[in-house]
């Protein structure tokens, strides 16, 4: 079929979002694991109305750190031999396509790419304690997953972020709106640029400051790191602050130092409350990851010969 570059990006972009990214990882896990999937995979909207706040301002933040580092990255790559090739992009020939493309590049991404990354992920990761491992983990699985060298840096740095806000408030939901609105930011710009709109006026200015040379780009960027560093702190105090887990019917019941009342020795126990450190997890095997290190090894040598194939053109 003869399509258009808008139209066969779409096709592309809801076949890899919906079926690949959706219904064939939630399908398997659904029937082969046969577990909840909003619990599983931490699709929860009850959280702290303040979360939703700074989801919001971590997504604008990380845009223009992303920048940062993207300019950053393709500059090692290009330095390393690889030649950058511009393709046309999305051509916005009414406001259709920008809700296209809004949908594709924005909506789809946040909700698909969180659900597999970090719902799955860190369900596949779940016997792994140390949380550091698993934002990393996560980070390069996302990075890679891009399956594109020049897009590998900054998803690296984003991926990370998704999965210790979706760790900390136990949900990828705030994760979904950070995506969408990086994404989205960037949507708009371009669009804007196309036709020479206020929002490509106001980012021309603020580029021309942040790019003027490597050191103000740097200097900037670091900022930039802090401020998301602060939000990210920010979002681990109001998630995690106090939280407990009330133990369950069953559970191994304390006595305290306390003086007890003859029913609490003889008759009711005291329930102990446990935090999140204290509840042991089941361990598991080294081959039982054998998916992850697949899909790392696959997307790692497809990212590798997209930079061969850039040093070579």
């Amino acid at each position: 079929m003869n399509l258009s570059d808008n139209l066969s990006d779409w096709l592309f972009t809801f076949t890899v979002q919906i079926i690949g990214m959706g219904v064939i990882p939630l399908v398997i896990y659904k029937f082969w694991v046969k577990e909840s999937i909003v619990s599983s995979f931490g699709i929860k909207f009850k959280i702290s109305p303040w979360v939703y706040l700074l989801a919001i301002a971590i997504g604008i933040v990380l845009h223009f750190v992303i920048v940062g580092v993207s300019v950053i990255w393709q500059n090692v790559c290009i330095l390393l031999g690889f030649t950058p090739v511009n393709g046309a992009g999305t051509v916005y020939s009414g406001p259709e396509v920008l809700v296209m493309s809004l949908l594709c590049t924005a909506v789809l991404p946040g909700i698909f790419e969180e659900i597999t990354y970090r719902g799955l992920g860190l369900q596949m990761l779940d016997g792994v304690n140390d949380e550091r491992t698993k934002v990393l983990v996560i980070g390069l699985l996302f990075g890679l997953g891009h399956q594109f060298v020049l897009q590998t840096g900054y998803a690296f740095v984003a991926g990370m972020v998704f999965a210790y806000v979706a760790l900390k408030c136990r949900s990828i939901v705030p994760g979904m709106i950070i995506h969408f609105l990086n994404n989205a930011i960037s949507v708009i710009s371009e669009y804007s640029r196309q036709k020479n709109g206020f929002v490509h006026a106001a980012e021309t200015v603020i580029n021309n400051v942040l790019f003027h040379s490597w050191g103000s780009l740097i200097i900037f960027l670091a900022i930039e790191i802090a401020v998301l560093l602060l939000l990210l702190y920010t979002v681990k105090r109001v998630c995690v602050g106090k939280k407990v887990i009330e133990t369950q019917a069953g559970d191994t019941f304390y006595y305290g130092n306390s003086p007890q009342c003859i029913d609490d020795i003889f008759g009711v126990p005291t329930t102990r409350k446990k935090t999140e450190a204290m509840i042991e997890k089941p361990s598991v095997k080294w081959y039982e990851y054998a998916f992850l290190y697949g899909s790392i090894a696959v997307t790692w040598l497809i990212t590798l010969f997209t930079f061969i194939w850039g040093v070579w053109r």
